[in-house]
């Protein structure tokens, strides 16, 4: 038994591959808490220099408010833009999953990956996650999933090669 996927390795595959692996970190709470308690503290000093009547301070909390509050969406579009200019763009890509694991074949290269060098894998509603390590993963989206193959195929397969399949999302 065998799954096929077909893609186009694109800045929406990729931004979508990113989110994906990011939300499965617990580091994601630890960010989130971290831009809440800036945001805090940057609308407690415009208050507190506005309660003082030194409109410069407001200027400056207020400044720092934005900022803080804007640095999610520019990080977002600084990586969008690194991705836009990396070498491949636009390239097509299958991937096929079998009972030996992962063979990846793009334009003029192949490369094949046993379920050995695999830490674990989450299913998300519109694909899966194969993680190799915290800065390696690939991302399967359901969408270019092949019509012969179907997604418990797919679950099947990567549950007999790691054993178990994590689930995130509804």
């Amino acid at each position: 038994m065998s799954a096929r996927f077909d893609f186009r390795y694109d800045v929406d595959y990729l931004m979508t591959a990113f989110d994906r692996h990011r939300a499965q970190h617990w580091s994601r709470y630890v960010s989130t808490v971290l831009f809440a308690l800036a945001l805090v503290f940057a609308a407690a000093y415009a208050y507190r220099e506005f309660t003082r009547g030194a409109f410069d301070g407001v200027a400056l909390g207020a400044l720092m408010f934005i900022a803080v509050y804007m640095s999610r969406s520019f990080m977002r579009r600084l990586l969008r833009r690194r991705i836009s200019k990396m070498a491949g763009l636009g390239d097509g890509f299958v991937i096929e999953l079998t009972s030996r694991g992962m063979v990846a074949k793009g334009q003029g290269q192949e490369a094949t990956l046993g379920w050995d060098r695999f830490a674990h894998a989450v299913r998300y509603p519109d694909g899966f996650l194969l993680v190799q390590s915290q800065r390696a993963f690939n991302w399967l989206p359901l969408s270019a999933l092949s019509p012969d193959s179907s997604a418990d195929d797919v679950q099947m397969l990567i549950e007999q090669g790691l054993g178990r399949l994590r689930t995130r999302g509804a």
